[in-house]
């Protein structure tokens, strides 16, 4: 039987020493990003329970680009260069380990607005669009009700999320909060989502950053 993301997850933290699984805890919940974890839910937990956190979390797809941020902030480049190829060469590389389905998650090559063909957004480098133009989307996006209405109305977005980063002060804090959160959570099938639906709000923009 192959090795699933999370299984992955638990072997990458089995085998870091004790002063390492420290670390990683603490520097895990000291990340800004949303969602957070508390560091009374992770204190006592082993890898196992721990790497159990991180996929109730952040799902499996975000659990794997958490833990590999939070390796390689803390020194353990190798060990997150480890998981990054292993859930590749298992899954089909990091954010993509199974298509999701249900409600809001498109298909492989499917659009979810007309169900037509099409490609997930990568560049060149195989980096997503999104994660490409992250500082641009930040500064650029003005509008950003409109694009939170079509990802909750997609199911990229739940309703607690949806009012968290509404009630952010600004369309630059808004789009912060919305790419550090739950597009790290929901992987490549949110980012498709979100670039489609920016490519619909904000044509003239995303033909600028294409051109790139």
């Amino acid at each position: 039987m192959s090795k699933t993301t999370k299984d992955w997850i638990i072997d990458t933290l089995e085998n870091l020493v004790d002063v390492d699984l420290k670390k990683f805890k603490s520097k895990l919940c000291d990340r800004p990003d949303e969602p957070k974890i508390r560091k009374g839910a992770i204190q006592k937990a082993d890898y196992v329970d721990l790497a159990d956190k991180l996929v109730s979390t952040y799902t499996e797809n975000g659990a794997v680009n958490v833990t590999i941020e939070v390796l390689e902030s803390i020194g353990l480049k190798q060990e997150a260069a480890d998981l990054r190829n292993g859930t590749k060469t298992s899954s089909g590389g990091v954010g993509a380990p199974k298509p999701a389905s249900g409600p809001g998650f498109m298909k492989d090559g499917e659009d979810s607005s007309n169900g037509t063909s099409s490609s997930t957004a990568l560049c060149s480098n195989r980096e997503h669009v999104v994660d490409k133009h992250r500082a641009a989307l930040i500064q650029r996006v003005s509008q950003v009700e409109p694009i939170l209405d079509a990802l909750l109305a997609s199911k990229i977005l739940n309703h607690e999320m949806y009012s968290k980063i509404l009630a952010e002060s600004t369309s630059q804090s808004k789009m912060r909060l919305l790419l550090s959160g739950p597009m790290v959570s929901c992987g490549i099938r949110g980012k498709d989502e979100l670039w489609r639906i920016l490519k619909k709000q904000e044509p003239y923009m995303t033909v600028d950053l294409e051109g790139e």
